[in-house]
Formats: C-alpha cells, structure tokens, sequence
C-alpha cells in the first residue's frame, strides 16, 4: 500500500512518519508536519486527530469499547 497517496494534500509535505498503532484495529498513526492523523489500514479512512500547539502534540490514547447485551 503506497501510505502517501491516503494522506491529504491539503497538507504540505515532504515525509511523513508513523509514529503507532492501535493493536487489533488496523489502524495507524502518522505525523505530517504539525498534525497527526488516523489511517485505517482496511477501509483506507484518514482522519485528522490531534494539532500540534507549539513544540507539543496533544496526548492520544486510542481505545476500543465492547458492547455486551443483556441475556
């Protein structure tokens, strides 16, 4: 899969850096420039969720939720 033809060009960029995942999700996190987004490795969904303020990004935490019904 070629990562730089998913990632926005609205975005000015030379490179671009992965800098981790979300075990069991297929998704990925990437740096470009000041923002960091999500890509979902199976549906080829990017999206954008953090901005860096300054030198700093804001903390991610990804997660997933379960849902068990009442029996």
């Amino acid at each position: 899969m070629k990562l730089g033809t998913l990632l926005p060009s609205r975005v000015p960029y030379k490179s671009y850096q992965v800098v981790g995942f979300a075990e069991g999700t297929n998704t990925i996190f990437v740096n470009i420039s000041t923002e960091i987004f999500t890509v979902d490795l199976k549906s080829k969904k990017v999206r954008k969720v953090s901005e860096r303020q300054g030198d700093l990004f804001d903390l991610i935490l990804p997660y997933t939720s379960i849902y068990t019904p009442k029996v």
